[in-house]
């Protein structure tokens, strides 16, 4: 039940294992669930309408299409009520991307016109292993923001992947930003099955944040083979 989400959630900031939950209060939440998604029940999911609304988040939601478990879009993967073990993204004429981006961003983005326009950004790699052996003395709040940087500095790198399964046309015609000099070319490897994490990540810069512009982040922690 939510009751016991909220007593949960109350437990782990007693002990400090997360930040207080009153940072949520007026933050965008998005909530997805398919009708015939028989992997992670509607019903379960719903519940995170009602636990982010008592924390006070604006939330929007997305239940009533005919979708199975997997990631809709608008025009590429398999049926939409069909459960796509292959990759779990599904053909629901609907571009969930942008209806979730834009709510998380204020509700000011603009819609593509085609999906199908060529990416011109830039897409890269970088190694997530260092997001495995996380060290502790980070977690120090007033060592923290000085010894974070200082740490990603010594253990992220960026590549340029060299074996895309996907065309790469027009993804690497623009330069990096200066801020980013570590860069290496390394082969995408397999993720190994016990990993929570895969071995490498993907960053895609759009033109104008590569060629200058103020952008914002979005962090993505995808599951399900994407």
């Amino acid at each position: 039940s939510v009751t016991v989400l909220e007593q949960k959630i109350k437990y782990y900031r007693l002990l400090d294992k997360i930040d207080d939950p009153v940072n949520l209060k007026g933050d965008p939440v998005y909530v997805f669930s398919g009708i015939y998604d028989k992997v992670a029940y509607p019903g379960v999911v719903k519940l995170n309408e009602q636990l982010y609304s008592r924390l006070g988040a604006t939330v929007k939601t997305n239940f009533n299409m005919p979708a199975h478990h997997g990631f809709p879009t608008e025009n590429f993967g398999a049926a939409c009520s069909t459960l796509n073990m292959a990759n779990y993204i599904n053909n629901c004429n609907f571009n969930l991307a942008y209806d979730m981006l834009n709510h998380l961003s204020g509700g000011n983005l603009t819609k593509p016109v085609n999906s199908k326009t060529p990416l011109v950004g830039q897409m890269l790699m970088f190694d997530q292993n260092a997001f495995m052996n996380f060290p502790l003395s980070l977690a120090v709040e007033e060592n923290a923001k000085l010894s974070m940087s200082e740490w990603i500095k010594n253990s992220m790198y960026l590549y340029t992947p060299e074996d895309w399964d996907w065309p790469t046309s027009g993804l690497f015609n623009l330069t990096m930003p200066k801020s980013s000099k570590s860069l290496k070319t390394k082969t995408i490897t397999t993720r190994s099955a016990l990993s929570g994490f895969d071995d490498e990540g993907f960053i895609y810069f759009p033109s104008a944040c590569a060629n200058g512009e103020k952008c914002s982040i979005h962090v993505a922690l995808h599951g399900c083979q994407q």
